[in-house]
This record gives structure tokens, sequence and C-alpha cells, in this order.
């Protein structure tokens, strides 16, 4: 068990060296990357001259193939396909080792669920550091692919989000997932029959 930290120092060590955008059902979203893997995501504006705003102008002529992958993938989830986004690397953007074992658990919090400080704290071997595990929440440079979106306040309540629609736009992602997954526990199982084999003739 790890001991709960007093305080939490989130060191973001890797800095994107460019950035993709596109627009996507919930509005435009950029992508960042390191040379060791994803180091950003924004999202949720209402035009690129916002996002802009926010991450800058610098593109780049060469893109990744994984990022363009990441890009079709995001833009899908966006519309309400499923995706945990787990395979994506991430760049070095957790320093200390309590921070790394909240952003592993939270990770595995499967799509369509979700948790709490006080338990994602708890996952992470550190009972009762939920104020810290917030502190990492509130920093999380790459949301979504890790979904501090799924992570609650005690009794249910929403919690924060840093996004430039706030609490609306978590609202929306965790309304979309639970859809999805209420859609797919209601649908019938579609039932295998097995082919008769047609009479031959005499």
């Amino acid at each position: 068990m790890r001991p709960a930290p007093s305080s939490v120092r989130v060191s973001h060590r890797a800095i994107p060296v460019a950035w993709m955008r596109f627009l996507t059902p919930i509005g435009w979203v950029g992508i960042g990357w390191s040379d060791d893997g994803l180091a950003g995501v924004r999202m949720g504006f209402v035009s690129e001259a916002e996002l802009n705003r926010a991450i800058g102008t610098e593109t780049s002529d060469a893109v990744p193939t994984w990022v363009q992958r990441l890009a079709e993938r995001l833009r899908a989830y966006c519309g309400g396909a499923v995706d945990d986004f787990q395979d994506v690397p991430l760049a070095t953007l957790w320093s200390t080792e309590f921070q790394q074992a909240v952003v592993s658990a939270l990770r595995a919090v499967p799509y369509g669920e979700t948790t709490t400080y006080r338990d994602l704290a708890a996952r992470a071997g550190s009972p009762g550091a939920a104020r810290a595990v917030g502190q990492v929440m509130a920093t999380n440079p790459v949301a979504l692919v890790v979904p501090c979106h799924r992570v609650l306040a005690s009794g249910g309540k929403i919690g924060g989000f840093s996004a430039p629609t706030g609490l609306d736009l978590k609202r929306q992602l965790l309304g979309m997932e639970a859809a999805h997954v209420t859609h797919a526990a209601d649908s019938p199982p579609t039932s295998k029959r097995r082919a008769t084999p047609a009479k031959k003739g005499r």
C-alpha cells in the first residue's frame, strides 16, 4: 500500500512537438504528440480559431500514422463508437509513482462505467488520497485517452472537468457512454439457428 501523499506535484514533462486538429460531433479536438507518445488532447472547442488560441498554430507536415489513426478513433468515439484507448502510447507526462498508479488505474475503468476520487485512490494503492487524485485529474493533459470524465465526486456528484464547456461536456460524454451500454444490454441476443439441409428430390 502506498502512503497517501500530503501533496502532489504534477509534472508534465513531455511537450507536444506538433498538433493535429479535426472537427468532431462534440466540437474541435486537437491531439499533440512527442517522440515517445501522446502528449496532449484538447477538446470541446466551438471553432478551430478558439482551439488554436489554446494550443498555438504549430503543425507538422509529417503526422505519424498512429496519430492519424488516433484522430479517426477519437472522431468515431465522439460520434458514439465504443473505444477504451488503452493501447494508445502515452508520453512521459507524470513523474511520480503515485501519479502513474492513478493514471494506470483510471485507464482500466471500462467504457460506460464510473468511479469516484476516493475509489480511484484505493485502486491506485493509496486509500485516503482522494484529494491528491483530484489534483492529478484536474491537470490531466490527455482527456478521453485518460478518461477523467469517468471520475465523480462522492455521493454521485458530477465533480469537475477542464474543458471550454466544462461540466456540460462531461455530462454529454457520460450520457453518451451510458446510453450505448444500456442499448447494448437491452438488445436481444442474436439467435443462431442451425440451417436445415434441403431435401433431395427423388
